[in-house]
């Protein structure tokens, strides 16, 4: 099973039943929440995961800088940026209200008040997100330093933007579990450059992450990133797009001033032991889909001092 679309909607995708990268973290027992087979069986089997605070601050943010630095194009059919002018009105209002201590909004303040609430009514009816003005400039601003020449800390950077390279490609392939077992899988690459007509080029995947914390190392490893290296390599490779195992690099950029930028490829040992990981936890999934039973966290263990008394009995 192989496919690749170039323009799925990032909804229909995430709709697909293929196993992904991120759905492997529930299974992941050495993240801080802890995966097991249980819970991948409650989130991705059942399908009862709680989505209501799925969509946090930090990922909405994420999907705008995506959005307008990968596919500007599709930017302004997907969002639309705040209105400055009846904003700062409101807010010049309110802080009147404030400042005459009143109790009660004064009729000036309730007509800008519902025509703001119209406005983003309107907003969300059309399908659009509404991104406020500060952000929209962060994100310009982050854009800058990675894509523009004359901006850009990471010279590397704007040259990657000069290529002719393909955005949010969603792949579809069966990836081995490293036991001959076949699992339907997908992965949703952020750039990929196959790296033709370029001699002796590599095809390379890159990948946007925006970092609050400029410590990408720390993130890579905490966040299970050299794991996610390993499977969309494999995947850009099963699905044809690239007859070696391409590279994956990461384009790291940090969400305040003064917006540190940087390219980072992994190393093949890094994909390797992605490999081995994910691998690992595709045969968790084939054993329970066999077994039909999705245990907990395995056997139950006596702390140290515990086992100390027992063994006095």
């Amino acid at each position: 099973m192989t496919e690749v679309i170039d323009d799925l909607p990032f909804a229909d995708y995430q709709a697909r039943p293929e196993v992904n990268n991120s759905s492997l973290h529930d299974l992941d027992e050495d993240r801080r929440d802890a995966g097991c087979p249980a819970k991948y069986y409650h989130n991705h089997v059942l399908k009862l995961k709680d989505h209501s605070h799925a969509e946090t601050p930090a990922l909405s943010f994420g999907r705008a800088l995506h959005s307008f630095c990968l596919t500007p194009k599709v930017f302004l059919d997907e969002y639309v940026i705040e209105n400055d002018e009846l904003y700062q009105r409101i807010l010049a209002e309110a802080n009147e209200e404030q400042i005459a201590n009143k109790r009660k909004p004064s009729p000036k303040f309730s007509k800008s008040l519902g025509a703001w609430k119209a406005y983003t009514k309107q907003v969300k009816e059309s399908g659009k997100e509404l991104i406020d003005q500060k952000t929209y400039k962060q994100i310009i601003e982050m854009t800058e330093r990675i894509k523009d020449p004359d901006k850009a800390l990471d010279q590397r950077t704007p040259k990657i933007f000069e290529k002719d390279l393909q955005y949010e490609l969603s792949c579809f392939a069966s990836l081995d579990d490293g036991r001959g077992n076949l699992v339907d899988c997908k992965a949703r690459l952020d750039a990929f450059d196959e790296g033709n007509p370029e001699p002796n080029a590599v095809a390379t995947i890159y990948d946007l992450k925006s970092l609050a914390e400029w410590n990408p190392g720390k993130s890579i490893a905490s966040w299970g990133w050299w794991v996610q290296a390993a499977f969309y390599a494999d995947i850009a490779k099963a699905c044809g797009l690239c007859s070696d195992t391409p590279r994956f690099a990461w384009i790291f950029t940090k969400k305040t001033a003064p917006y540190e930028s940087q390219l980072h490829y992994a190393e093949p040992a890094l994909i390797k032991a992605g490999r081995l990981c994910y691998q690992g936890h595709l045969q968790t999934i084939v054993d329970c889909r066999k077994s039909g039973e999705w245990g907990g966290h395995g056997p139950v263990t006596y702390p140290h001092s515990l086992n100390q008394i027992l063994e006095l009995i």
